[in-house]
Protein backbone atom coordinates (compact mmCIF):
# COMPACT_ATOMS: atom_id res chain seq x y z
CA UNK A 1 0.00 0.00 0.00
CA UNK A 2 0.63 3.77 -0.60
CA UNK A 3 2.43 5.94 2.67
CA UNK A 4 -0.66 8.22 1.89
CA UNK A 5 -0.03 10.59 4.45
CA UNK A 6 3.29 11.90 2.78
CA UNK A 7 2.31 12.27 -0.28
CA UNK A 8 -1.10 13.63 -0.08
CA UNK A 9 -1.90 14.85 3.33
CA UNK A 10 -5.31 14.86 4.54
CA UNK A 11 -7.67 18.23 3.54
CA UNK A 12 -10.41 19.33 6.19
CA UNK A 13 -13.70 19.80 4.59
CA UNK A 14 -14.50 19.80 0.51
CA UNK A 15 -11.90 20.55 -2.27
CA UNK A 16 -12.33 21.56 -5.69
CA UNK A 17 -9.48 18.56 -7.83
CA UNK A 18 -7.72 18.60 -10.42
CA UNK A 19 -10.82 18.00 -12.65
CA UNK A 20 -12.92 20.34 -11.47
CA UNK A 21 -15.30 18.37 -8.78
CA UNK A 22 -15.31 18.86 -5.29
CA UNK A 23 -14.36 15.67 -3.18
CA UNK A 24 -13.59 15.26 0.58
CA UNK A 25 -9.69 14.62 1.02
CA UNK A 26 -9.90 13.88 4.80
CA UNK A 27 -7.93 11.48 6.69
CA UNK A 28 -10.08 8.74 5.94
CA UNK A 29 -10.23 9.67 2.25
CA UNK A 30 -7.35 7.39 1.05
CA UNK A 31 -8.13 6.81 -2.47
CA UNK A 32 -9.30 10.07 -2.73
CA UNK A 33 -6.24 11.09 -2.30
CA UNK A 34 -4.01 9.07 -4.18
CA UNK A 35 -6.47 9.79 -6.94
CA UNK A 36 -6.31 13.76 -6.70
CA UNK A 37 -1.92 13.34 -6.43
CA UNK A 38 -2.04 11.43 -9.64
CA UNK A 39 -3.82 14.06 -11.00
CA UNK A 40 -1.86 16.95 -10.42
CA UNK A 41 1.81 15.14 -10.21
CA UNK A 42 1.33 13.20 -13.81
CA UNK A 43 -1.22 14.76 -15.76
CA UNK A 44 -1.44 13.11 -19.24
CA UNK A 45 1.32 10.54 -18.77
CA UNK A 46 0.78 6.31 -19.46
CA UNK A 47 1.77 5.90 -16.22
CA UNK A 48 -0.96 8.24 -14.63
CA UNK A 49 -3.61 5.97 -16.41
CA UNK A 50 -2.37 2.69 -15.41
CA UNK A 51 -2.31 3.81 -12.07
CA UNK A 52 -5.59 5.89 -11.88
CA UNK A 53 -6.62 1.68 -13.29
CA UNK A 54 -5.20 0.04 -10.69
CA UNK A 55 -7.14 2.67 -8.24
CA UNK A 56 -10.54 2.08 -9.27
CA UNK A 57 -10.27 -1.89 -9.21
CA UNK A 58 -8.71 -1.24 -5.48
CA UNK A 59 -11.65 0.95 -4.54
CA UNK A 60 -14.24 -1.84 -6.22
CA UNK A 61 -12.09 -4.90 -4.35
CA UNK A 62 -12.43 -2.92 -1.15
CA UNK A 63 -16.28 -2.08 -1.95
CA UNK A 64 -16.55 -6.03 -2.23
CA UNK A 65 -14.62 -6.64 0.92
CA UNK A 66 -17.06 -4.58 2.98
CA UNK A 67 -20.05 -6.52 1.67
CA UNK A 68 -18.87 -9.86 2.74
CA UNK A 69 -18.97 -11.02 6.87
CA UNK A 70 -15.49 -10.65 8.59
CA UNK A 71 -14.95 -14.01 10.82
CA UNK A 72 -11.79 -15.44 10.63
CA UNK A 73 -9.66 -17.63 7.99
CA UNK A 74 -11.32 -19.35 5.28
CA UNK A 75 -9.33 -22.22 3.83
CA UNK A 76 -10.53 -22.00 0.15
CA UNK A 77 -9.52 -18.44 0.44
CA UNK A 78 -11.32 -16.67 -2.77
CA UNK A 79 -13.74 -13.98 -3.22
CA UNK A 80 -16.44 -16.11 -4.20
CA UNK A 81 -16.41 -18.26 -1.54
CA UNK A 82 -14.88 -15.97 1.47
CA UNK A 83 -17.06 -15.94 4.34
CA UNK A 84 -14.55 -15.65 6.41
CA UNK A 85 -11.14 -13.88 6.45
CA UNK A 86 -12.32 -10.56 5.24
CA UNK A 87 -10.83 -7.26 6.27
CA UNK A 88 -13.96 -4.38 7.79
CA UNK A 89 -13.00 -1.24 6.01
CA UNK A 90 -12.69 0.70 9.16
CA UNK A 91 -9.92 -1.43 10.10
CA UNK A 92 -8.25 -0.23 6.75
CA UNK A 93 -9.24 3.34 7.09
CA UNK A 94 -7.68 3.98 10.71
CA UNK A 95 -4.63 1.68 9.89
CA UNK A 96 -4.15 1.59 6.11
CA UNK A 97 -0.39 -0.26 6.23
CA UNK A 98 -2.48 -3.42 7.73
CA UNK A 99 -3.97 -4.45 4.28
CA UNK A 100 -1.40 -6.29 1.92
CA UNK A 101 -2.12 -6.40 -1.37
CA UNK A 102 -0.44 -9.09 -4.06
CA UNK A 103 -0.40 -8.04 -7.37
CA UNK A 104 -0.56 -10.48 -10.13
CA UNK A 105 -0.85 -9.93 -14.04
CA UNK A 106 -0.79 -5.63 -13.88
CA UNK A 107 -4.21 -6.64 -11.53
CA UNK A 108 -4.92 -6.90 -7.63
CA UNK A 109 -5.34 -10.62 -7.37
CA UNK A 110 -5.67 -11.46 -3.73
CA UNK A 111 -5.26 -9.62 0.17
CA UNK A 112 -4.31 -10.12 3.49
CA UNK A 113 -5.07 -8.14 6.78
CA UNK A 114 -2.36 -8.08 10.07
CA UNK A 115 -3.91 -5.79 12.13
CA UNK A 116 -2.56 -4.35 15.78
CA UNK A 117 -4.55 -5.22 18.87
CA UNK A 118 -4.08 -3.98 22.52
CA UNK A 119 -3.00 -6.01 25.30
CA UNK A 120 -6.34 -5.92 26.88
CA UNK A 121 -8.02 -6.79 23.30
CA UNK A 122 -5.88 -9.28 22.94
CA UNK A 123 -6.50 -10.69 26.17
CA UNK A 124 -10.45 -10.19 26.21
CA UNK A 125 -10.85 -12.38 22.26
CA UNK A 126 -7.87 -15.48 23.88
CA UNK A 127 -10.24 -15.64 27.06
CA UNK A 128 -13.34 -15.79 25.04
CA UNK A 129 -15.06 -12.41 25.82
CA UNK A 130 -15.52 -10.76 22.91
CA UNK A 131 -16.88 -11.31 19.53
CA UNK A 132 -14.44 -10.54 16.45
CA UNK A 133 -17.05 -7.95 15.33
CA UNK A 134 -16.05 -6.34 18.67
CA UNK A 135 -12.53 -5.39 17.11
CA UNK A 136 -13.05 -1.62 15.77
CA UNK A 137 -10.26 0.68 13.74
CA UNK A 138 -10.75 3.06 16.70
CA UNK A 139 -8.87 0.32 18.92
CA UNK A 140 -6.16 0.33 15.93
CA UNK A 141 -5.49 3.68 15.26
CA UNK A 142 -2.96 4.21 17.76
CA UNK A 143 -0.77 1.39 16.89
CA UNK A 144 -0.25 3.85 13.44
CA UNK A 145 3.06 5.11 15.97
CA UNK A 146 2.90 2.86 18.41
CA UNK A 147 4.13 -0.51 18.85
CA UNK A 148 2.08 -3.44 19.19
CA UNK A 149 2.67 -6.92 20.69
CA UNK A 150 -0.65 -8.71 19.29
CA UNK A 151 -1.50 -8.59 15.90
CA UNK A 152 -4.76 -10.39 14.29
CA UNK A 153 -4.97 -12.01 10.99
CA UNK A 154 -7.80 -11.69 8.50
CA UNK A 155 -8.76 -10.97 5.42
CA UNK A 156 -6.83 -13.79 3.42
CA UNK A 157 -8.86 -13.36 -0.14
CA UNK A 158 -8.01 -14.19 -3.80
CA UNK A 159 -8.92 -14.03 -7.04
CA UNK A 160 -11.33 -17.81 -7.34
CA UNK A 161 -8.48 -18.58 -10.79
CA UNK A 162 -5.86 -18.77 -8.05
CA UNK A 163 -7.49 -20.90 -5.70
CA UNK A 164 -5.54 -23.99 -5.71
CA UNK A 165 -2.00 -22.36 -6.69
CA UNK A 166 0.79 -21.28 -4.69
CA UNK A 167 -0.55 -17.65 -4.71
CA UNK A 168 -1.60 -17.88 -1.17
CA UNK A 169 1.43 -18.68 -0.16
CA UNK A 170 3.25 -16.21 -2.40
CA UNK A 171 0.60 -13.66 -0.29
CA UNK A 172 1.49 -14.44 2.71
CA UNK A 173 5.40 -14.62 2.39
CA UNK A 174 5.16 -10.65 0.57
CA UNK A 175 2.78 -9.94 3.23
CA UNK A 176 4.82 -11.15 6.26
CA UNK A 177 7.99 -9.55 4.82
CA UNK A 178 6.61 -6.24 3.86
CA UNK A 179 5.26 -6.15 7.58
CA UNK A 180 7.94 -6.93 9.05
CA UNK A 181 9.97 -4.25 7.35
CA UNK A 182 7.63 -1.66 7.89
CA UNK A 183 5.25 -1.97 10.90
CA UNK A 184 5.96 -1.45 14.77
CA UNK A 185 5.86 -4.71 16.59
CA UNK A 186 6.85 -5.47 20.18
CA UNK A 187 8.04 -8.24 21.61
CA UNK A 188 7.33 -10.93 23.19
CA UNK A 189 4.56 -11.30 20.05
CA UNK A 190 1.43 -12.75 19.53
CA UNK A 191 -0.76 -13.80 16.26
CA UNK A 192 -4.34 -14.54 16.78
CA UNK A 193 -6.80 -15.81 13.88
CA UNK A 194 -10.03 -17.48 13.60
CA UNK A 195 -10.36 -20.27 11.50
CA UNK A 196 -13.78 -21.19 10.27
CA UNK A 197 -13.31 -24.41 9.18
CA UNK A 198 -11.34 -27.81 9.74
CA UNK A 199 -9.86 -26.51 6.40
CA UNK A 200 -8.84 -22.96 7.85
CA UNK A 201 -7.48 -25.20 11.01
CA UNK A 202 -5.12 -26.94 8.70
CA UNK A 203 -4.35 -23.42 6.44
CA UNK A 204 -2.84 -21.96 9.78
CA UNK A 205 -1.48 -25.09 11.72
CA UNK A 206 0.49 -25.16 8.36
CA UNK A 207 2.09 -21.98 9.04
CA UNK A 208 2.89 -22.49 12.73
CA UNK A 209 -0.06 -21.72 14.58
CA UNK A 210 -1.70 -23.78 17.52
CA UNK A 211 -4.97 -24.39 18.98
CA UNK A 212 -5.79 -21.49 22.11
CA UNK A 213 -9.49 -22.12 22.42
CA UNK A 214 -12.20 -24.93 20.47
CA UNK A 215 -14.99 -23.33 18.53
CA UNK A 216 -17.75 -24.12 20.93
CA UNK A 217 -15.69 -21.74 23.75
CA UNK A 218 -15.82 -18.79 21.71
CA UNK A 219 -18.67 -16.17 20.85
CA UNK A 220 -18.46 -16.56 17.44
CA UNK A 221 -18.58 -20.37 17.66
CA UNK A 222 -14.91 -20.34 15.72
CA UNK A 223 -11.94 -21.74 17.13
CA UNK A 224 -8.89 -19.25 17.58
CA UNK A 225 -5.84 -20.04 17.03
CA UNK A 226 -1.91 -17.94 17.98
CA UNK A 227 1.19 -17.88 17.07
CA UNK A 228 3.91 -17.05 19.97
CA UNK A 229 7.67 -15.72 19.52
CA UNK A 230 9.98 -14.24 21.88
CA UNK A 231 11.58 -12.23 19.67
CA UNK A 232 11.85 -11.64 16.00
CA UNK A 233 14.56 -14.33 15.37
CA UNK A 234 12.08 -16.87 16.88
CA UNK A 235 9.42 -15.38 14.98
CA UNK A 236 11.34 -15.32 11.78
CA UNK A 237 12.43 -19.74 13.01
CA UNK A 238 9.13 -20.50 12.73
CA UNK A 239 7.61 -18.79 9.61
CA UNK A 240 11.23 -19.03 6.96
CA UNK A 241 11.20 -22.56 7.09
CA UNK A 242 7.12 -22.70 5.58
CA UNK A 243 7.42 -19.17 3.12
CA UNK A 244 11.59 -19.22 3.11
CA UNK A 245 13.03 -15.99 3.67
CA UNK A 246 11.65 -12.77 5.04
CA UNK A 247 14.06 -10.33 5.63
Amino acid sequence: MFSVPYIYPSIAGKVTCADGKERELGEDRYLNRLQEFLARRLPGSTSKHLLQAELDYLSKFLSRLNEMPSKGVHASVTLAEAKQGLVQRDWWRAFPSGLQVLHWRQRIAGAMGLWPLSDRSAARLINAQIKESALTGRMMRPFRHTPAGHWYVSGIVLRPELAGTCAIRVLLAGGLRRWLDTAAIAFPFQFLALASSKEGELVLTRFGFHSCQKAHAMPDNIALFVLDAENRDDLLSVLEPRLGPLH
